[in-house]
């Protein structure tokens, strides 16, 4: 019976932790993204995004084995900013600012999409 007990309450930990890897709010997509960006983790990155933002990373994500290392250096000491977000139809557009150490700052417009199962992804880069 303990056993059982414990086993039960290790799938529920485990259930619980996976569900706290997805985004709720556009906001936490944004966050969790830069998070991956930062960690050079290409599988959590691809968690992040969809569609046609998916499709035009897809080779660097899968195919580049110094992609992970070049974002690590990249983003090192970088910090993220979360500016203007906009509904527009059935997707929110976020902009993401990242401050890196020497005082620069990145700006990127991003465009988020619930998914089916609630999830915000990254599906488009907007330039203006």
């Amino acid at each position: 019976m303990k056993k059982t007990t414990i086993l039960f309450l290790v799938l529920i930990f485990a259930l619980l932790s996976l569900q706290n890897s997805y985004a709720a709010e556009p906001s936490d997509a944004i966050t969790a993204y830069f998070q991956a960006l930062k960690d050079g983790d290409v599988g959590k990155i691809k968690q992040y995004i969809a569609g046609d933002f998916y499709e035009k990373n897809k080779v660097l994500l899968e195919n580049n084995p110094d992609y992970p290392e070049f974002l690590r250096n990249f983003y090192q000491g970088a910090d993220l900013e979360i500016g203007k977000s906009v509904k527009s139809g059935d997707t929110v557009i976020i902009e993401m600012r990242t401050i890196f150490p020497n005082g620069s700052t990145g700006v990127n417009k991003l465009r988020l999409k619930e998914s089916s199962d609630g999830d915000w992804k990254i599906v488009e880069e907007i330039f203006d």
